[in-house]
């Protein structure tokens, strides 16, 4: 969110000062996301695993809003967790057309009725769409 302060004359004047804020959709997909329950709905549907800081059904509401990433991750270049290699948070090709803007490749493979989650799993941000077929297909084998 940005806030620049842009006095006019006239408002000085008054005694006021326009201060205009950009939200973007966030706050009304939040709006919509709280009124239908759907926090509710995945905690009691999708068991989480205690061990866990986030809950599942916190981190697929994360996932169902927009995410962007900007700025530096020194720490993010791919390290080694638990014997996996983490994602890298790196420039790739938005499809919101933002280059400015860092990115990570999230994969989620659904059943053929589009109601079940079959599959997932997260890959570098520059990774692109048409390779990750392979290792979907032989996921699912």
């Amino acid at each position: 969110m940005s806030r620049s302060q842009a006095p006019t004359s006239t408002s000085e004047e008054a005694g006021f000062t326009l201060h205009t804020e950009r939200l973007g959709p966030l706050p009304l997909i939040n709006h919509f996301i709280e009124r239908i329950g759907l926090h509710d709905t995945l905690s009691r549907h999708v068991p989480s695993d205690s061990r866990c800081t986030i809950t599942h059904a916190s981190a697929l509401g994360v996932l169902l809003r927009s995410i962007s990433f900007c700025g530096s991750y020194r720490s993010a270049q791919g390290r080694q967790i638990r014997k996996r290699t983490a994602p890298l948070i790196t420039d790739g090709h938005s499809k919101a057309h933002r280059p400015d803007l860092k990115q990570l490749l999230f994969i989620l493979t659904m059943s053929a009725d589009g109601h079940v989650p079959v599959a997932c799993r997260c890959a570098d941000g520059s990774t692109s769409d048409s390779v990750t077929h392979v290792q979907t297909g032989n996921t699912l084998k």
